[in-house]
């Protein structure tokens, strides 16, 4: 809907924490403010950049409101 997609360097360990929101999150936290991309979200205890917001009616965003990059563990384990 607006900003960018999740790419393949957002997983890396050294990247910076970025989120997507869903568009009725980006509605009720930031009143579908624009300016709201660039900005940092806490979710639980961790913070992230949020860099764009998927529109409604895809099927999959009515259960879910928030979505981030998989990551290696900085351990070096695997991805869950």
């Amino acid at each position: 809907m607006i900003g960018r997609a999740i790419v393949p360097s957002d997983g890396r360990v050294d990247a910076a924490p970025v989120v997507l929101v869903s568009e009725a999150l980006w509605a009720d936290w930031f009143d579908r403010d624009p300016d709201a991309l660039g900005r940092t979200i806490r979710v639980g205890e961790r913070s992230f950049d949020l860099v764009g917001v998927m529109p409604s009616g895809l099927g999959f965003t009515e259960s879910h409101e928030v979505w981030t990059a998989l990551r290696p563990a900085a351990t070096g384990g695997e991805r869950l």
